[in-house]
């Protein structure tokens, strides 16, 4: 299936995206559009094609075949190459799908990346046969040098099928690559909710994240610094702000921890920006500074809690400073900032009550929108290695929930949940007593069915 170049003019990538889209999403995901204007800024050596498949209860192996051959026939080429990424959410959609690539021979070569590829342990090729090359990490820069280079050339970050294994993570410093907003990939729009990054990647490690893998090079501190902003980030806030978007939802992992974050923050008051900004950040380390600057804008503070119990987080590998944290919500709260706080359910060593303390403790602080996710025992976390020291269930699916554990039970858990969907359904507008009035309620029901378990 291989050949030794692909630089020639008959050569081609299709490059395949197989998206979450939830409503308000952008038609075209941020990392494929960065892989597309990265492989256009090729001096124009790589034809490429762009082909984006929400993937939903309908789409199927056989729905993103028939659109592969629409794209293959519309243009014929004679030497295609498939560049597909691979999600927790499309994996049951990708392993049928190689199966009938392979039957049908449509792809001169495969090249498969994305965090299942990235995190997962073992040969790759026994996971997702029918794939010539594996990328670990990001994409932009060493997906135009598989395809333009030499069959198996040894580089960083890629696998070869049937190669030896190779340790190494491919990287991407943000600021070198073409951006897709600056070449035309994505244009906003007025009122239109943009995604954007301005830095990438996480210092902290915890269990339950893939950022934290160990084979992932952790970035440095970025807190207290006041860099100048890169070209690019100006660029790329001036025409959001002349467009007139309604949200710029930054994407970066803990943004108050880049290097640019101060930068950002009061560039974008020099721009007046009147639309909303949110931001993922770490409480710990939002300094008054930090605060004072987000205030001057139409800010949401998104803070990760997981969880308020020492024993749970130290199991879940996060250390939280809870006195630092309750000093930020409050600050930030009487800046007027949105403040948003999300905690986690399905933890090492968590039982229900302890959960809906967790919960209490961010309503009586009066946090505006408290959001519950459940624990996803993803590929490559520490977690998902460590089954049997929680009790776990064995890993069944891609998006595996830990619906029960050494110290709760399924039913628990679905109490759990049910807290979580009343939170979703109150945000806003929180009760206090939360908590209590859904278990007055659970256990009233429990009673009327005769306790049945």
């Amino acid at each position: 299936m291989s050949n030794p170049t692909f630089h020639s003019a008959s050569s081609r990538l299709i490059l395949l995206d197989l998206p979450w889209h939830r409503p308000g999403d952008p038609r075209v995901p941020l990392g494929h559009a960065s892989l597309l204007a990265a492989l256009r800024g090729s001096e124009g050596l790589i034809d490429v094609e762009s082909l984006v498949i929400p993937v939903t209860g309908q789409t199927t192996a056989s729905v993103v075949l028939e659109q592969l051959r629409g794209v293959l026939q519309a243009r014929p080429c004679t030497n295609n190459v498939l560049g597909l990424g691979v999600y927790c959410w499309n994996e049951h959609l990708v392993g049928e799908l190689l199966r009938r690539l392979r039957e049908e021979r449509l792809f001169a070569r495969v090249i498969a990346g994305g965090p299942q590829i990235t995190f997962a342990p073992g040969a790759l090729e026994t996971l997702y046969p029918g794939v010539d090359a594996f990328v670990r990490g990001a994409g932009e820069q060493v997906l135009s040098e598989i395809v333009l280079g030499a069959a198996r050339t040894p580089m960083a970050g890629v696998h070869w099928a049937g190669g030896a294994p190779r340790d190494g993570i491919a990287n991407a410093i943000l600021g070198e690559l073409p951006s897709p907003w600056l070449t035309g990939v994505l244009t906003p729009s007025a009122g239109a909710v943009v995604r954007w990054e301005s830095h990438r990647g996480c210092r902290y490690r915890c269990r339950f994240c893939q950022h934290a893998s160990p084979s992932i090079p952790r970035p440095s501190s970025g807190v207290g610094r006041k860099d100048d902003l890169p070209q690019r980030l100006q660029a790329e806030l001036a025409l959001f702000t002349s467009a007139k978007v309604s949200k710029i939802n930054v994407l970066d992992p803990l943004f108050n921890e880049s290097p640019h974050a101060l930068s950002v923050l009061r560039f974008l008051q020099g721009l007046d920006y009147r639309g909303r900004l949110s931001l993922q950040c770490r409480a710990e380390t939002c300094t008054a500074e930090f605060l004072s600057a987000a205030a001057g804008l139409n800010t949401t503070i998104e803070i990760g809690i997981q969880s308020v119990h020492s024993d749970e987080c130290a199991a879940a590998g996060r250390r939280n400073d809870l006195p630092s944290i309750e000093r930020t919500i409050e600050g930030a709260l009487a800046l007027g900032l949105d403040v948003e706080a999300s905690l986690i359910y399905g933890l090492p060593l968590q039982t229900l009550t302890s959960f809906g303390q967790s919960v209490d403790w961010c309503l009586a602080r009066r946090i505006p929108t408290v959001k519950a996710f459940p624990l996803l025992l993803l590929r490559g976390t520490r977690l998902a290695a460590e089954l049997d020291r929680w009790g776990y269930p064995p890993i069944d699916h891609p998006m595996q929930e830990a619906i029960y554990s050494a110290t709760y039970s399924e039913r628990d858990w679905v109490q759990m949940q049910a807290i979580a969907e009343r939170l979703r359904a109150t945000e806003g507008r929180h009760p206090l007593d939360l908590c209590d009035s859904l278990k007055a309620v659970q256990n009233s029901a429990s009673n009327d069915d005769g306790g049945a378990q």
